[in-house]
């Protein structure tokens, strides 16, 4: 999975390229009213900050880092003509004025092109929306241990999910936390991954009555097995197992992201909202009593 988003290289670069732009014009406004020349390590310090971001961007973008790489080169021969020693080795018509006109033509050109770069990639970026629907399952029936039935359904999906999984795995967030361990399936969505084992989905409202007529109970130390269970005040909006316990107190959830895989994570690392607590059953395991539904 990618370590930095491009889009955000390019806005910084343009950000970078924009500064560059105002310290050249500023400068030369400054040399033609005082008629001075400009500070001694300015350029240079400007010079390794363009170096620096166009080796950050090299992977990424290589049209980025050489735009970064050119104005750094600048920025070292504004340097150069800004040294009296250096001077008197190039070419006299090599001024500061002219080394600081080329800094700021080549930062508003520069800043045109990644302009253009920006917009182009804002508008192709993939968007983390996924249009699908819940389909009602009425040839099964799930029921609890108190004979309770569980209305059971499958997702439709309208869009294709692999690019919107992309960008929400591409958040810095997810970045070296999750393992992903299988891969998109639209049959269940978290609750029917744990009650149903992915052969169906479970809505958000239904768990409270599994959890009731299957004898959890909260629990405040977890062991491997048991429910992890995410909640925004009484609305259940996620649920995974349990699966590692380190010494030091982290707790690896595996949990189905919707229509997406399922994932190896720890505890606040995933895209549900709500507080997890943890629940345990004297019962063997957690799948509900799947059936056939007979003929009325």
């Amino acid at each position: 999975m990618p370590t930095a988003d491009p889009l955000l290289i390019k806005l910084i670069v343009l950000g970078a390229n924009a500064g560059s732009a105002l310290t050249a014009g500023g400068f030369l406004v400054w040399q033609h009213r005082t008629g001075r020349g400009s500070p001694r390590f300015l350029p240079l310090g400007l010079a390794s900050l363009f170096a620096v971001v166009g080796a950050v961007a090299w992977g990424l973008d290589r049209a980025v880092a050489l735009e970064c790489g050119l104005l750094a080169g600048l920025y070292v021969a504004a340097w150069i003509a800004s040294e009296p020693a250096w001077r008197q080795r190039v070419a006299r018509h090599l001024t500061p004025r002219v080394i600081w006109g080329l800094l700021l033509v080549g930062s508003l050109l520069a800043m045109h092109q990644l302009t253009v770069e920006v917009r182009t990639a804002a508008r192709d970026r993939p968007e983390a929306v996924v249009d699908f629907q819940d389909r009602a399952v009425d040839a099964w029936e799930a029921r609890t241990d108190r004979g309770q039935n569980i209305p059971l359904f499958h997702f439709d999906l309208h869009t294709p999910v692999e690019a919107a999984e992309a960008v929400i795995l591409a958040e810095a967030q997810y970045q070296h936390k999750v393992i992903r361990l299988s891969e998109n399936d639209p049959a269940a969505n978290c609750h029917g991954w744990v009650f149903t084992g992915g052969r169906f989905g479970i809505r958000n409202p239904d768990v409270p009555a599994i959890l009731a007529d299957n004898s959890y109970v909260v629990v405040s130390s977890p062991a491997v097995g048991d429910l992890a269970i995410y909640a925004n005040g009484d609305q259940i909006t996620h649920s995974g197992i349990v699966r590692v316990l380190e010494p030091e107190g982290l707790v690896l959830i595996e949990s189905k992201w919707g229509p997406f895989g399922t994932f190896l994570h720890p505890m606040g690392t995933q895209p549900f909202s709500g507080l997890c607590t943890f629940y345990r059953s004297p019962r063997r395991g957690h799948l509900l009593d799947l059936r056939p539904r007979g003929p009325h």
